[in-house]
């Protein structure tokens, strides 16, 4: 969704916006809808942070809105670098971001947090130890167990594991694959070889919920939670509602984590109706454009924040459903 949300940020009624796009394939299409486009490395790469700084340099950014994990914590451990420059990085402070970052690291921290709720997880290093949990984690979810990385983005390398499968699945637009723990066993052993540490934890019950989170030093600004339309396809759209129980998640998250900028949560809830944390993303949401879209200023409040000004009236969310299409520009 980076050409919807370049062209909200054009069409600002509050700042006059000038859009630098940078992407790591010169193919990229939102290229096009940008002021100025550069390609750059990916965020592990030595050269990314001398080759943002250049951009930066040359086209007088004085913001920077990170759109990967690996970007916000490469962005937020040189931020002085572009501070320098007269440029800020809008994320938290690289201890935090460690954290966020890693899902393991996450489910630790916000196990400590009166008013937070974690699934039942346990963090496995090797294959052995992976093999060794999925028996116990299994016996403690009815409802069938997730299994994902420790560190990873885009809903990459996730497996779902219940009795509701059988053979191998697939869900149209989404990466993971769901199956029994019969066939895990026989063909998928060596799926997360060179992943781990890997997360073994419990399932819980679709859809899945985005918060989209605007905070400063900790403060409330705005929380908007989201539904998705199809839990393993976020970009097909989303229900925007006004949750007390995921509003105040969002809100113990921001204090206790002391957060600024924008990120985002993804939450769901068991059969109980008890909601928990999936994890909080150290970045904005890939589809922070749909609240855009419903009428809440985030790109507003966030470069409002970055020029010292006051942001908007916190908003209710009211309930709308957003739905994406497709559409046409000749270049």
């Amino acid at each position: 969704m980076s050409a919807q949300t370049m062209t909200f940020a054009q069409k600002s009624q509050r700042h006059d916006v000038r859009v630098v796009g940078v992407d790591a394939s010169e193919k990229a299409t939102g290229k096009y809808f940008a002021d100025a486009f550069y390609t750059v490395p990916f965020a592990d790469d030595p050269s990314y942070i001398s080759s943002v700084l250049n951009i930066v340099s040359n086209e007088a950014v004085q913001l920077i809105l990170p759109g990967s994990d690996e970007e916000a914590l490469m962005l937020a451990k040189h931020r002085e670098l572009f501070e320098k420059q007269g440029c800020q990085v809008a994320c938290p402070d690289y201890q935090t971001l460690e954290i966020l970052a890693n899902k393991a690291e996450t489910y630790r921290a916000i196990s400590k947090i009166e008013g937070l709720n974690v699934p039942v997880w346990k963090e496995v290093s090797d294959q052995n130890e992976l093999l060794d949990a999925l028996d116990e984690v299994y016996v403690q979810c009815p409802h069938g167990i997730v299994l994902k990385p420790s560190v990873a983005r885009g809903g990459r390398d996730i497996l779902i594991i219940s009795d509701q499968y059988q053979e191998v699945e697939t869900v149209p637009n989404a990466r993971e694959l769901r199956m029994g723990l019969n066939t895990y066993k026989k063909d998928f052993t060596n799926f997360y070889e060179g992943k781990f540490p890997v997360v073994v934890m419990q399932r819980l019950a679709e859809p899945v919920h985005d918060i989209d989170m605007v905070s400063h030093d900790g403060r409330v600004i705005q929380v908007i939670p989201r539904r998705r339309v199809h839990s393993a396809a976020p970009n097909e759209g989303h229900i925007l509602l006004n949750d007390p129980q995921l509003i105040k998640m969002a809100e113990i998250v921001i204090k206790k984590f002391n957060l600024s900028w924008l990120q985002d949560i993804d939450a769901m809830y068991d059969v109980d109706g008890t909601a928990y944390i999936l994890e909080i993303n150290p970045r904005p949401s890939g589809s922070f454009s749909i609240s855009i879209a419903a009428g809440i200023p985030l790109l507003d409040d966030i470069i409002s924040l970055a020029k010292g000004e006051e942001t908007s009236q916190r908003i209710s969310p009211e309930e709308k459903h957003v739905i994406p299409y497709k559409m046409l520009k000749a270049v």
